[in-house]
């Protein structure tokens, strides 16, 4: 599984998705799981959090499911997306990613590049069997944004919305 978390602060969205692993892991009895993250945010602390936080969590995981061999390789880079992503966009594998983790960004973006990063991160970085997940504080400017942002992609047919509001 390869996931990119997008403006990940101190890893919050990773600890999410390890918590999603281990439910796959309990009900699969998976022998081998193996995970590759690449962490970008503004905050060099931020992403050294993180790093720590995987760390124990990885250590966690491995220690209560010793019959499953959990590997995970972290990376992590400082980026400023409010100059655009183009190109730490190139230093990934086109199409690589899994799962795109875009958590509590987009508010913090001028309007106008938030549909170009989204779109670029849609086409350039995901797997076209891969998902990426857009989550925004549940206040009424930022709902509004985001059905903007939801609707300029339908428009663009740059994704499949899968919720909420599909129309």
């Amino acid at each position: 599984l390869k996931v990119l978390d997008v403006g990940s602060g101190p890893g919050t969205g990773m600890l999410g998705t390890f918590r999603r692993i281990e439910e796959w892991i309990q009900k699969r009895h998976f022998k081998q799981f193996s995970i590759e993250w690449t962490l970008w945010d503004q905050s060099r602390q931020a992403l050294e959090d993180a790093v720590a936080l995987h760390n124990d969590v990885l250590a966690t995981l491995q220690k209560k499911y010793p019959s499953c061999q959990i590997e995970s390789k972290i990376r992590i880079r400082v980026v400023d997306l409010r100059q655009g992503v183009r190109r730490f966009l190139d230093s990934l594998a086109p199409q690589s990613q899994d799962l795109v983790l875009c958590l509590n960004l987009l508010s913090e973006l001028p309007r106008e590049r938030r549909v170009d990063l989204v779109d670029a991160l849609l086409k350039r970085a995901l797997k076209s069997t891969g998902r990426m997940l857009v989550m925004e504080p549940a206040l009424r400017n930022t709902t509004r944004d985001l059905m903007e942002l939801h609707d300029e992609l339908i428009e663009r047919e740059s994704a499949v919305i899968y919720g909420p509001c599909l129309h």
